[in-house]
């Protein structure tokens, strides 16, 4: 048994990824934190999100640890896992630490929804910043913004 949360949208990153880089983003789904990273840091025992490459023509292809060419453009998404743990905390870890250091920056939007009525929102990325935004704080913020208009016609 267990928790199920599903994904859907992805981040684009702001620079192509570097094999090396590519290598470490693997490693850490595998449950593997290379000697260069200090594992006290990192939120759990395996991350979920993984490098796609983006192609030219639009369409997105699963890399490879190994590959020898860098993707074109790379973006982070969910491999919608059935059974995915500290989800958030892995997002931030990769945003705020990782890919910081690497100097790239994450951008996009991505929806959530968990097993739980009222466990679904948007991440939202920008730069090296995170936000995860509920459904009801997304409610809350719409009818704030625009009162009565948002219920006319």
């Amino acid at each position: 048994m267990g928790y199920s949360t599903y994904f859907n949208g992805s981040f684009k990153l702001s620079r192509k990824l570097t094999v090396s880089e590519i290598d470490t983003l693997f490693s850490l789904s595998e449950g593997e934190v290379p000697d260069d990273l200090d594992d006290t840091l990192t939120p759990g025992d395996q991350c979920h999100w993984i490098p796609i490459e983006v192609l030219e023509d639009g369409r997105h292809k699963h890399l490879e640890r190994g590959d020898p060419r860098s993707p074109l453009q790379c973006l982070l998404v969910s491999p919608n896992e059935e059974k995915m743990y500290d989800w958030d905390e892995w997002l931030s870890y990769l945003s705020g630490t990782l890919f910081k250091a690497w100097g790239v920056e994450m951008s996009g939007k991505m929806v959530w929804q968990g097993e739980d009525t009222g466990d679904s929102g948007v991440i939202f990325a920008k730069g090296n910043k995170v936000k995860f935004v509920s459904i009801d704080e997304l409610a809350r913020f719409m009818e704030d913004a625009c009162g009565d208009d948002l219920y006319e016609d």
